[in-house]
């Protein structure tokens, strides 16, 4: 339950006005809310909720999944995400990151605090670690909004520094192809698909991103031990 969230990628419809990015904030996409679908087999396991604010130089970007469907019945689970930190000539820097899962009979959860330039404080899993990472260092929440932010310039490799137990690593998006007609609850999108670069083939993640709604993520599929679970847009509604 936990991985299929954490797809979370990315990952985050009235229907559809298109939105614009933001000029005040170079071309990171507008702030919007959104509501993915998360599958498995045909059945629904839950809902992801995911809204992206700006307040002049600063984003807070917030996701939120609660188990739905047929798994609701044994399992209350619930996700809470938040990243938040500073705009600087439509970079972001990364100032504050949590997540806690709470399924009604544990908790787990995961805190970064930029403490100082290139310095991370962090507890997981009940340890602290502090260490140093390199400039542009995102969490694994606010990296979603950098791959929309560039995903427009159409290159075939976009590659990110995160911040994530107790140690900085390089995560890639490699473009893989385009969809004319990709179908979701939302409607139907062309896109643009990305697969995350990893040694092993034991997992893979796509996603599509789609430039009607400023690359955002319309679909993402994570294949792991055989088993596939997909998130698909299912609301959009742009803000302001």
């Amino acid at each position: 339950m936990k991985r299929i969230f954490f797809i979370s990628l990315l990952l985050s419809a009235t229907w559809f006005a298109t939105a614009k990015a933001d000029s005040a904030h170079g071309d990171l996409p507008p702030a919007f809310t959104a509501v993915y679908t998360v599958k498995k087999a045909g059945l629904t396991l839950g809902d992801v909720n995911i809204s992206l604010r700006y307040d002049n130089q600063r984003y807070r970007y917030h996701k939120q999944t609660h188990s739905r469907g047929l798994l609701a019945l044994f399992r209350k689970d619930v996700i809470d995400e938040t990243s938040e930190g500073r705009i600087e000539n439509g970079r972001l820097t990364m100032e504050r990151y949590a997540y806690r899962h709470d399924n009604g009979r544990t908790r787990k959860e995961n805190t970064i605090q930029l403490v100082s330039a290139g310095r991370i404080h962090e507890r997981y899993k009940g340890k602290a670690y502090d260490y140093r990472v390199p400039p542009n260092t995102l969490d694994r929440a606010s990296v979603e909004i950098a791959l929309m932010r560039d995903a427009r310039r159409g290159s075939e490799k976009l590659t990110y520094t995160i911040a994530e137990r107790g140690r900085s690593k390089t995560l890639e998006f490699l473009r893989v192809g385009q969809h004319a007609n990709m179908k979701t609850p939302a409607g139907n999108f062309a896109c643009t698909e990305y697969r995350v670069n990893r040694q092993s083939s034991k997992r893979s993640t796509t996603l599509c991103v789609a430039p009607e709604l400023d690359y955002l993520p319309v679909t993402i599929t994570h294949v792991e031990k055989g088993t596939s679970f997909t998130m698909r847009l299912k609301t959009y509604q742009p803000e302001g």
